[in-house]
């Protein structure tokens, strides 16, 4: 989880003391703030099967961006990118947790 975060210039804010406590606070760089609210807003958007999530839906979250966000043509594939980025993290994360509880 560590590396999906810090590909984005997140990191977890917390020692280990404080984890079983509070919650992680969670710090992003100014230039993934915007694909960071897109990316929480798209979560409505995940395929699923019977393994779980397999991938967002590109056609809805296309859609997404350029009815609701607006996203300008000059920027549109920078910001698909980010978010296949967020997605294939994500999709890497779920699947080490689901080997690590059938295993």
């Amino acid at each position: 989880m560590d590396a999906a975060l810090a590909a984005f210039g997140l990191f977890e804010d917390c020692d280990e003391e404080q984890a079983d406590t509070s919650p992680a606070v969670y710090h992003i760089w100014p230039e993934n703030r915007d694909t960071w609210r897109i990316w929480n807003r798209i979560q409505t958007q995940w395929r699923v099967g019977f393994n779980g999530r397999s991938g967002l839906d590109y056609a809805a979250v296309t859609a997404y961006l350029r009815d609701v966000e607006r996203v300008a043509a000059r920027t549109f594939a920078h910001k698909f990118m980010c978010i296949q980025a967020m997605e294939l993290a994500a999709l890497d994360e779920w699947d080490k947790q689901r080997q690590q509880t059938e295993g």
